[in-house]
C-alpha cells in the first residue's frame, strides 16, 4: 500500500507530466499551423544533417517527431522508475 508520502509525490509528478504535455500539444498545434502554410517550394527546402546528409522539410519533421518521441519515452521511463 502506498504512502502518503508517495501518494503525495506521484501527485505532483502526473501534474509536471500533465503540464508538460499540455505545453507540447500547444506547440505542436503551432507547429502543424506554420507547416501547413509552407508552398510545395518551402516544404521541398533541404538542411543538412551531420549524420543522415541532405533532408527536405517533410523528413525533418519526421526526423523531429521521433526524436521527439523517444525523449517522451525517456521522461516516461524515468518517472515510472522514481
Amino acid at each position: 500500500m502506498l504512502n502518503q508520502l508517495a501518494v503525495a509525490r506521484l501527485r505532483d509528478q502526473l501534474d509536471s507530466l500533465s503540464a508538460f504535455v499540455a505545453n507540447k500539444t500547444a506547440d505542436e498545434w503551432n507547429r502543424v499551423r506554420q507547416l501547413s502554410s509552407l508552398s510545395d517550394e518551402q516544404l521541398a527546402r533541404t538542411g543538412i544533417h551531420p549524420v543522415l546528409g541532405e533532408m527536405d522539410v517533410p523528413l525533418w519533421l519526421e526526423f523531429f517527431l521521433l526524436h521527439e518521441a523517444h525523449h517522451l519515452y525517456a521522461i516516461l521511463f524515468r518517472l515510472r522508475e522514481s
